[in-house]
């Protein structure tokens, strides 16, 4: 009788970010979209692999292998460089072989490595003990990882900047203008759903503002993206409202009694051949608009608006 002897070791097939708080709906949205399944939002490899996470309530980390794997809560390890992470959860994920870390807290702005043992006593190793084979090079190397030999750790990259929908860098208008294109819509990715609730409202507005002005250059290629701008007039409207009714509670010492209406306008007009100093001018606007903002979701409510 012949026996055949498993020598193959498993690989890190996926690396995913997730939250408690997503919905079914934008769960299923983004895996529609390609970007993702019941268990996160998929980080890319290669040259993308660093695009900044945009989500503001980021507390899940999930790990695909590529077959079942013996893994503990303590196999994995997240660091950041602007904050510490306690893992206060773990178990199976919806897909298959995936895991799922559940942080005490949401991941803000920060640039973090997730490291998994493959090389001691409690390393994460297959069904018939093939340790890891997880060596990875960051922004190089694409998915599976491994160089093709059992027990190499996996220590991989991944950056976030909550509010940053299109990846450049900073939280700006040019985010926002994600937030208007799709306001009212079913949410999905990448479309300014920013909370995962599924449906693009004032709550993505608020958590946009909480990061507002903040940016991520760790990982290179900051830029100020140009081009493709486009406010329709109901979002500019939804923007002139909230002004003005902050400016009735008093909330907004910065806003005139044109103000207001200046902001609408403003935002209404901004288009793919507004010049640098336009958009300078509605961003200093949106700066004034923005602060505070999330301390007032009471606006919601009183102004019906959603």
């Amino acid at each position: 009788m012949a026996f055949t002897i498993d020598t193959v070791a498993p690989n890190v097939s996926q690396v995913l970010v997730g939250s408690t708080a997503w919905t079914q709906a934008f769960k299923t949205q983004l895996l529609a979209t390609s970007r993702g399944n019941d268990d996160g939002y998929f980080i890319l490899s290669g040259a993308d692999q660093l695009d900044p996470i945009w989500f503001i309530n980021a507390n899940q980390v999930a790990v695909q292998f590529d077959g079942p794997v013996d893994v503990q809560q303590t196999d994995l390890l997240l660091t950041g460089t602007s904050a510490s992470y306690s893992i206060i959860g773990f178990g199976a994920g919806a897909t298959a072989n995936t895991w799922v870390w559940t942080l005490s807290a949401a991941i803000g702005n920060d640039d973090l490595t997730i490291a998994l043992d493959a090389t001691t006593g409690n390393a994460v190793q297959d069904t018939a003990g093939n340790k890891l084979d997880g060596e990875w090079t960051n922004v190089s190397s694409s998915y599976p990882s491994g160089n093709g030999t059992a027990g190499g750790d996996f220590s991989f990259r991944f950056d976030v900047l909550p509010g940053d929908v299109n990846q450049d860098r900073v939280v700006n208008i040019f985010d926002l203008n994600y937030v208007s294109s799709n306001w009212g819509t079913p949410g999905g990715s990448p479309n300014g759903d920013l909370n995962g609730d599924g449906v693009v409202n004032i709550f993505d507005i608020n958590g946009l503002s909480s990061y507002w002005g903040t940016s991520n250059v760790d990982g290179g290629n900051f830029m100020m993206m140009g081009g493709g701008l486009s406010f329709d007039a109901a979002f500019a409207a939804y923007l002139r409202d909230i002004a003005n009714f902050r400016k009735d509670k008093g909330l907004l010492s910065w806003l005139d009694d044109n103000s207001a209406e200046e902001l609408g306008q403003a935002i209404e007009g901004i288009n793919s051949e507004s010049s640098p100093k336009e958009l300078d001018q509605i961003q200093s606007i949106l700066d004034g608009f923005f602060t505070g903002l999330s301390d007032y979701m009471e606006i919601d409510n009183e102004l019906a608006l959603v």
